[in-house]
């Protein structure tokens, strides 16, 4: 789940009623949190707590939030259908300077980070591998 701060002090909150492309394009974002929804559990011989782990990013020129699917295909006599979607992972991405810092979430909790060129993410935009409009201005 995606939780954006702006410069005029609102948030909002991935839910029911806010997804990404619901926030205002020409809002100024602050911050980008991405929580997961599942509690983790860390215990030791003592006690043990369990917490929602938050990833936060601010000061970024840009930011954007996509969710990553997969959808299961059948064939049958050279006719395909969509059988199922589901979501496999939610990705949070900054964009500073010439450089791109994104995280990824998957369904489990696991958490990857990856930083590569702003140039890279170019070419994605160029080659229509990456929707432009999912990029909102930063702070």
């Amino acid at each position: 789940m995606f939780i954006v701060q702006t410069k005029d002090g609102k948030t909002y909150t991935e839910g029911k009623d806010t997804t990404w492309d619901s926030i205002p394009k020409d809002i100024e974002i602050t911050s980008i949190s991405l929580t997961s929804p599942y509690k983790i559990k860390f215990q030791n011989n003592v006690s043990s707590k369990e917490i929602n782990p938050k990833f936060t990013m601010k000061d970024c020129d840009e930011y954007y939030f996509m969710n990553e699917r997969i959808v299961t295909f059948m064939v049958v006599n050279g006719v395909s259908n969509a059988k199922t979607s589901s979501l496999t992972a939610k990705i949070v991405g900054c964009i500073k300077d010439e450089s791109v810092l994104e995280y990824r979430m998957d369904k489990h909790g696991n958490i990857n980070m990856r930083t590569y060129p702003k140039k890279e993410l170019n070419e994605l935009i160029k080659n229509k591998k990456f929707d432009e409009s999912t990029i909102r201005k930063g702070v």
